[in-house]
């Protein structure tokens, strides 16, 4: 008897021993959001948005909480067969570890870390139009942001000791295609309604140190899907991706 439980005393030290620690930039799944644009049937061909928000993610870590306060503000154009639409954002917040155990595991514990970033949206999309809806078939999205804060600096600190893995980059650039249709109700003029799909992947800084331990593909992608409602000047976003974040935001247009 005593050999299994030596048996098992000595497994238990191998799997403590194999820990790992992934940490990625604060925005690694909650850069891409809904980027509103005016419609062909609206009558301001030109309009500006500006939202705030609050959201969530997890972090590669699945112990790992992200939680986050957003501002942001961009124009959106129609044209004939086209819209585009830019802007600016900034996002506020902390990433903060929930094993209670933590600690005792890891010598360098993440405890609770802050983050800021600042950064922009393009947006450009193809449309048919329908006396009631556009259906934006194909699009093309892309968000570059650059984050600060102690939580960047710990991703900086601990990368290749003891097991830990670390993105230490500070920029983050996601692109990729859209499909998107809007439309609004014959009874409510005022009202609009749209859904959005973003298929893309990341394109700075996102591989890991240990390639040979970790499957790097998983995390190349990223989708996201949106939901958009519109009430005279009152709008409204909310987002997720995989459902690993969500974001919600809340604005207006002129």
């Amino acid at each position: 008897m005593k050999y299994i439980y030596i048996s098992l005393f000595t497994a238990m030290l191998l799997l403590s021993s194999c820990s790992r620690y992934y940490y990625a930039p604060a925005l690694f799944r909650s850069d891409v959001a809904y980027i509103p644009k005016p419609a062909s049937y609206d009558s301001a061909k030109t309009t500006i948005y500006l939202t705030g928000g609050i959201g969530g993610s997890m972090g590669i870590n699945l112990s790992d909480d992200i939680s986050y306060g957003t501002i942001d503000a961009s124009v959106g154009h129609v044209f004939k067969r086209v819209n585009i639409a830019y802007g600016a954002f900034a996002y506020a917040g902390k990433i903060e570890n929930t094993n209670v155990n933590n600690s005792s595991t890891d010598f360098y514990p993440l405890n609770s870390k802050g983050f800021s970033a600042v950064g922009g949206r393009f947006s450009a999309n193809l449309f048919s139009a329908r006396k009631r809806s556009n259906f934006r078939y194909l699009g093309f999205e892309a968000v570059y942001s650059k984050e600060f804060g102690s939580y960047l600096n710990y991703r900086k600190r601990v990368n290749g000791i003891d097991d830990h893995y670390a993105i230490t980059g500070s920029d983050l650039l996601t692109m990729g295609l859209t499909s998107e249709i809007i439309w609004r109700n014959r009874q409510a003029q005022f009202t609009q309604y749209g859904i959005r799909v973003f298929f893309g992947g990341r394109y700075l800084n996102y591989k890991f140190d240990d390639r040979l331990l970790y499957n790097q593909n998983q995390y190349s992608g990223q989708f996201d899907l949106a939901y958009f409602m519109k009430y005279k000047g009152y709008i409204a976003s909310v987002n997720t991706n995989f459902f690993t974040s969500i974001a919600l935001r809340l604005g207006y247009s002129f």
